[in-house]
């Protein structure tokens, strides 16, 4: 998925099956959601490769999205 800002952002099987999980609880969440918090966290931790971007969608949750830059 490509974003306008030069970043191709590529959704792993089970990123997408987690999109499918969280729409059956009434959670719907969009891939757009995903890229801006991966381009604008509110907070971000490194581990090795892995990147953790975490951005708060409303006062009781967080998305927190593990990735890695290649």
């Amino acid at each position: 998925m490509g974003n306008g800002q030069g970043v191709e952002v590529r959704f792993t099987k089970n990123a997408r099956e987690k999109f499918e999980l969280l729409k059956r609880y009434g959670f719907a969440l969009r891939e757009e959601d995903v890229v801006n918090t991966v381009l604008n966290p509110e907070r971000l931790e490194r581990k090795g490769t892995l990147r953790f971007a975490m951005r708060s969608i409303d006062p009781k949750h967080a998305l927190r999205v593990v990735y890695e830059e290649r």
